[in-house]
């Protein structure tokens, strides 16, 4: 602020003195009002990154008392904002003069994108089958936005239409990209599905037969189908053409198959079937069987023969005879039995049936029974007559002594013999049995006192001889052959001395004479 004094003289001439006066004028020069300032016109932009950058050229400022003008950019405040390309700044401008006085203006920038982002679906397939459609795939969507940032691409759906079958319509398939504000856009792909090709089928392979009653029936089962497309193949029996024929049994069939997929493509088929009779009729002969002895063998038997023709009609069936082999006993050989079953054509056909004869089976024998016997001189001689032998396939036994077998002897008469006998049939099976005949001898001696004498002093009392004894037993002779041992054990203070028999087998009797006094 300026204040300037300003002083007027005035003069006045009224009297011859010339008297005078003055007065001042103060004028103040004070500037308050603050400069005009205009901001850029307010503007909407569809980006973010199309925000333009601040610019005080863009501000118009002037000032009531001229002079310079300096415009700044305040800042920027961002307000409403609901995505990344989607609010308003306020921008604010300020002008200030010479003398400090300010004004301020606002500039409002609106962001908004509207603007739907840009998307390239896969390009139109066309597919022969259902199963051959591409799955959605987001990935090979091409999608763009004018703001960039990243697009969203998702999968909307698929429409079916202009459908026949289960392999020819129309797939429209939707996309849809969204930005980061929401905007979309969407695209289709369209997927033609269309089968024009006819399936695959194998028909049963050709068979030959030997009878026209076994022609297989027509069976649509035994046709091998597919499809490109899989799914259901209908197969139908169109029909059979017969050719060639001579007789009932000999002819050729051509038959034929058509197979239907599910759109209506079709192909088909044909089995021959040669019909030709000149198979021998079937013969099954009994089981083959093992007996254990010739008497067993069964008689030929045509009625346990099974026999049958492919063709039907009697069979007749012959025993064509026996052949024996690898015979090496009366009861070890084999026997092959034949038969033979003859059709009403002439065709013939032989079986046979194995008989084995084999006795691997041991007689019996039941050997005499277990005996005992005091003394050694007493053992039975072998007897095979006293054993009892018999076979399953009868016929001679041979019977034998096989040897005797001494065991557990303590002396001449105390031990055991183990007798053994053997049977052999007439295929050389064998069986023994054994007889135990034990010697056991627990009977004392039998002596004999020299008789009872009376004398008249002790000086005359005999002296003690034992060749006066009398001894014997019951299986004679001792461990060497001589009589049993007689000897005087003592004299005691009485006059009847005391006397012993000793023998082999360690028994002994005592024996006290008796002397009348």
């Amino acid at each position: 602020m300026t204040i300037i004094t300003r002083s007027y003289a005035i003069i006045k001439a009224t009297d011859v003195c010339v008297n005078t006066a003055t007065c001042t004028q103060v004028i103040t020069v004070f500037d308050n009002t603050p400069p005009s300032i205009t901001c850029p016109a307010n503007i909407t932009v569809t980006c973010a990154d199309m925000v333009p950058a601040p610019d005080i050229g863009s501000v118009t400022a002037n000032d009531n008392c001229a002079g310079t003008v300096t415009v700044t950019h305040v800042g920027d405040v961002v307000s409403n904002q609901s995505c990344a390309n989607k609010f308003t700044i306020t921008r604010t401008y300020k002008a200030v003069d010479v003398c400090g006085n300010s004004a301020t203006c606002t500039q409002i920038i609106t962001i908004f994108d509207d603007t739907p982002p840009s998307i390239t679906c896969p390009p139109a397939v066309t597919v022969s089958c259902a199963s051959l459609v591409p799955a959605p795939n987001i990935g090979l969507v091409i999608a763009s936005d004018n703001c960039g940032g990243a697009v969203t691409i998702t999968h909307e759906g698929d429409v079916i239409s202009n459908q026949i079958c289960a392999n020819q319509f129309t797939i429209t398939r939707t996309y849809k990209a969204v930005d980061l504000c929401g905007n979309t856009a969407t695209c289709t792909q369209v997927i033609t599905v269309f089968d024009n090709t006819a399936p695959t089928l194998t028909c049963p392979v050709n068979v030959t037969v030997s009878c026209a009653n076994m022609i297989p029936a027509p069976d649509p089962s035994w046709v091998i189908t597919s499809d490109n497309c899989g799914g259901t193949v209908t197969v139908i029996h169109l029909g059979d053409m017969v050719s060639n024929q001579t007789c009932d049994n000999q002819f050729t069939i051509t038959r034929t198959y058509r197979a239907t997929d599910l759109c209506g493509n079709t192909a088909t088929c044909t089995q021959i079937i040669t019909v030709f009779d000149g198979t021998p009729p079937s013969i099954t002969c009994p089981a083959n069987v093992t007996v254990t002895c010739a008497n067993l063998v069964p008689a030929p038997n045509i009625g346990s023969v099974t026999a049958s023709d492919n063709c039907g009609g009697a069979v007749t069936i012959t025993h064509m005879g026996d052949v024996i082999s690898n015979q090496t006993c009366a009861n070890n050989y084999t026997l092959t039995r034949t038969y033979k079953a003859t059709d009403v054509c002439g065709n013939s056909a032989t079986c046979t049936q194995v008989i084995t004869v084999f006795d691997n089976t041991t007689p019996s024998i039941t050997c005499p029974v277990n005996v005992t016997v005091p003394c050694a001189n007493q053992v039975p001689v072998p007897n095979t007559g006293s054993v009892v032998a018999s076979d399953n396939c009868s016929g001679t036994v041979t019977v034998t002594h096989e040897g005797d077998v001494i065991s557990n002897q303590i002396c001449d008469n105390k031990y055991t013999i183990t007798r053994t006998y053997k049977a052999v049939d007439l295929c050389g099976n064998t069986a023994t049995c054994t007889q135990i005949i034990t010697v056991f001898d627990n009977t004392p001696p039998s002596i004999t006192c020299p008789v009872n004498v009376t004398v008249s002093c002790a000086n005359m009392v005999p002296a003690p001889d034992p060749s006066w004894i009398m001894p014997s037993d019951n299986c004679g002779g001792t461990d060497d052959g001589a009589p049993p041992n007689v000897f005087a054990l003592q004299m005691s203070p009485y006059p009847a001395p005391v006397l012993y028999l000793r023998r082999t087998l360690g028994l002994s009797l005592r024996v006290r004479t008796a002397v009348v006094r």
